[in-house]
């Protein structure tokens, strides 16, 4: 399968971010494939997130730089470049084909909104010698990242611990404020892989938490879509325990 393939459909997603324009992300789709050629509701709750978001906060994106980990179609990383995140898309080899039609079916939206720059790349998760290779050419650096985008990614065991591993070594080698986004599905056939990546994590110098349903696109939300930030465990800095020292101090000199 590649981007030349005839049996392809689009689906086009509104962008309300930009008031009074109409926007909109047009994503090419395959009818043959198992995985990564189709756009998800995970991926469209995740979009319409970071759409919502600027919405919200208008210029929150601009001029920031995201990486998408298996990016499919890569809706949500083309979304954010739209709203003026230079954004890496990544996947296996045989799908960046299709990433790159859909960069360039939305090139002109993209410049015609002062969005972000976007680029696809290969990478295997966890491939972490590799790095350096697939952010070549584009301009990025571990440390320049402020995003990761990860959509409908927890769907197969073998995936399971390379995914976690990429996720630890982007918390410990990107700086301190990233924010990784992770939405999943709730899936009968996949509830124990879940529940094993979330106990994985939790056993981590990593932090995560749900993010409400309050922070979704009000029309784009459902009890069985979940939305995750995962953040570095933050560490306190040396002013923040000299502060609780005095304050230690203080308190015996009280009582």
């Amino acid at each position: 399968m590649d981007a030349r393939d005839s049996l392809c459909f689009c689906r086009v997603l509104e962008i309300d971010a930009f008031e009074n324009e109409d926007v909109r992300v047009s994503i090419a789709q395959r009818t043959l494939g198992d995985v990564g050629v189709v756009v998800w509701d995970a991926a469209l709750l995740l979009a319409k997130f970071l759409d919502y978001r600027a919405k919200r906060f208008p210029n929150c994106f601009k001029g920031t730089h995201g990486l998408e980990l298996g990016a499919g179609t890569g809706l949500c990383g083309i979304t954010a470049a739209l709203l003026g995140c230079n954004v890496l898309l990544t996947d296996l080899p045989n799908l960046v084909p299709l990433l790159d039609e859909n960069i360039n079916r939305n090139k002109a939206i993209v410049s015609q909104c002062n969005g972000g720059n976007i680029f696809a790349r290969s990478w295997h998760w966890a491939d972490v010698d590799a790095i350096e290779t697939v952010f070549a050419d584009t301009g990025f650096h571990i440390k320049s990242l402020d995003f990761v985008f990860i959509s409908d990614c927890i769907y197969y065991e073998k995936g399971l611990q390379p995914l976690i591993a990429t996720i630890k070594w982007l918390c410990k080698h990107c700086k301190p404020t990233i924010k990784i986004f992770l939405s999943y599905e709730e899936r009968e056939e996949h509830c124990k892989l879940i529940e094993t990546f979330f106990k994985l994590i939790s056993h981590s110098s990593i932090c995560w938490r749900e993010i409400g349903a309050e922070e979704h696109h009000p029309s784009f939300t459902s009890p069985d879509l979940h939305l995750i930030l995962i953040q570095p465990e933050k560490k306190e800095n040396l002013t923040e325990l000299i502060n609780k020292f005095k304050s230690f101090l203080f308190f015996f000199e009280v009582i």
